[in-house]
């Protein structure tokens, strides 16, 4: 399980790298769009007072800067895709480990009582869950958080403080992806413990069925 665990959390973290690289070097998206939308508000001014040879000069002004902003566009798209499949693959890994957790400590448990093992082994079973459940819990509300700060930066809203947010969600994704690797880190390193604990246990059911002649 620990193998698989760190596959997956590998996959989850090189998308949030991936992810952040591809907003890192898209372009001033922010800055074009909004731009934009103060061409397009100029226009409706000129219209509303009739100066259409200035109208005019604005419609073509506003139609090249479509043009020009179409890649960023695109670019843009891509971030946005990326980031939810970042996002769910980041939920996905820290929920496999709460899953593994519950059903692993819950046969960890049934397994003791069933033959009589030492108490121990239930002990440190749940303490390393709860050691664990925090860190999949903030892994998953961070990359919701970093997603937030992507989705107030997105001039598509067509909201007037949307820039202001730039910085914001870039340093969230910096401090955000770095806490998601080390709780997917804390993880795996909890699982590899437990899965350490349920062989000592095996190794106590079966020198139980030895000694009582059952079959192994």
């Amino acid at each position: 399980m620990s193998r698989i665990f760190a596959t997956l959390a590998l996959f989850a973290v090189g998308l949030l790298i991936t992810n952040f690289c591809i907003g890192l070097f898209g372009g001033d998206y922010n800055g074009q769009y909004m731009q934009l939308l103060k061409m397009q508000q100029q226009l409706n001014q000129l219209r509303t007072d009739g100066d259409h040879e200035a109208a005019t000069k604005m419609e073509q002004g506003l139609a090249t800067g479509l043009t020009d902003i179409e890649p960023l566009q695109r670019h843009t798209r891509m971030h946005m895709l990326t980031g939810v499949l970042a996002a769910l693959m980041t939920v996905l890994v820290n929920s496999i480990a709460v899953t593994y957790f519950v059903g692993t400590s819950r046969w960890c448990k049934e397994v003791v009582q069933t033959y009589d093992l030492a108490p121990d082994f239930i002990v440190r079973a749940n303490r390393l869950k709860r050691g664990t459940f925090p860190w999949s819990l903030a892994g998953m509300l961070i990359v919701v958080g970093i997603i937030a700060l992507g989705a107030a930066s997105d001039p598509g809203t067509r909201r007037i403080d949307t820039a202001q947010w730039v910085t914001y969600h870039f340093m969230g994704a910096i401090v955000g992806s770095s806490l998601i690797a080390w709780a997917l880190w804390v993880q795996f390193r909890n699982i590899r413990a437990n899965h350490g604990i349920i062989e000592e246990v095996l190794a106590e059911v079966y020198r139980v069925r030895s000694e009582r002649g059952l079959e192994v």
